[in-house]
């Protein structure tokens, strides 16, 4: 019988490979799947034109000093802002289709095999949902290349 385990932070370029391994097998096996089918399980959650809209709200109704303790990270937001067109570019354009994908691609929501530390499968899969791929890689990226978790407060 196989033993499994999840990791919660990538510790290997092995690891990250394994992992996007899995979550690009499930990909292929959700393609073609009619999103009709799905319901939005979270609301726009990785809609890049909302999320940067709820950033300019909030940082009208932030205090100075707030704003001034992380006014280099609010600077590279707004120097980023033209990824925010493009994105809606891509989606208008068709250039992005629509698909079912997980929406939830961390290290944490792959299964390995305890021995041979290979993917065995994708896990967690009440996030799956109409989307876009770039969604998935984006997060897949995201938990693999942060040191930190992303419950990590400053």
């Amino acid at each position: 019988m196989k033993t499994t385990q999840t990791v919660d932070f990538v510790t290997s370029e092995t690891e990250a490979y394994e992992a996007a391994k899995g979550f690009a097998k499930l990909s292929r096996k959700l393609d073609g799947i009619d999103c009709r089918l799905f319901k939005p399980t979270l609301d726009r959650f990785h809609d890049l034109a909302w999320r940067y809209e709820q950033f300019e709200t909030e940082l009208a109704r932030a205090s100075e000093a707030n704003k001034a303790s992380v006014q280099n990270e609010i600077k590279a937001a707004i120097n980023f802002h033209y990824l925010v067109n493009e994105y809606n570019q891509l989606i208008k354009g068709g250039s992005l289709k629509e698909r079912i994908t997980h929406n939830d691609t961390k290290i944490n929501n792959i299964l390995f095999d305890s021995e041979t530390k290979k993917a065995v499968c994708v896990i967690d899969l009440d996030t799956l949902m109409p989307g876009y791929f770039i969604y998935d890689l984006g997060d897949l990226v995201r938990t693999c290349v942060s040191p930190v978790s992303e419950e990590e407060r400053m």
